[in-house]
């Protein structure tokens, strides 16, 4: 059995490593955008309630023996942390995260996001907030919490810094987790 958690700030790379590792692993990829939001056509509009992210989890995950996660989950720690066989904390630069984040958001959303875009509120909402993720006015800082998290993890883990390319990411993964290959 292996369930693998990989976490960290958005533009850290957590979606697509998470799914390099299950497409090597030949196991479960979940995204947890998928259990926190409701598909609408304007995507990240309608948040789930509590009880239905739950019941989200245990559908598509709880029930497998093998999975890897990606997002950043604080709200569903003590559902999942039991679970977790390995977890994997991606940490980047808040300069190549943003980079990242607005190329990606544009690939997404194209002149959605423009200054006149139906989507250019929501993309300036998302890219304020996520600059706030190292904010060290407060020790409940999203950084603050993962850190928390990961320290206190008593399992498989292992904390990289994503700004290398995803091949060695993926090695050094693989290294340190040999049993997710066997």
């Amino acid at each position: 059995m292996i369930r693998i958690y990989v976490y960290g700030a958005s533009g850290t790379g957590t979606t697509t490593i998470s799914r390099l590792i299950a497409e090597k692993c030949n196991i479960m990829h979940v995204d947890s955008d998928d259990i926190f939001w409701h598909s609408t056509k304007r995507p990240y509009q309608k948040i789930r309630a509590y009880e239905e992210q739950i019941s989200e989890i245990n559908a598509r995950l709880l029930k497998h023996d093998s999975w890897v996660l990606a997002g950043s989950l604080e709200l569903w720690k003590s559902q999942l942390e039991k679970h977790t066989t390995h977890m994997i904390f991606l940490t980047l630069s808040d300069n190549l995260r943003i980079d990242r984040i607005l190329k990606r958001e544009k690939d997404r959303f194209g002149d959605k996001i423009n200054k006149d875009g139906e989507l250019y509120e929501m993309h300036r909402s998302f890219i304020k907030w996520t600059k706030q993720y190292h904010n060290k006015t407060t020790k409940n800082s999203n950084f603050a919490m993962h850190l928390r998290w990961y320290e206190n993890f008593m399992r498989k883990k292992t904390l990289i810094n994503s700004d290398q390319p995803l091949t060695n990411i993926l090695n050094r993964i693989l290294l340190e987790m040999p049993e997710v290959t066997t």
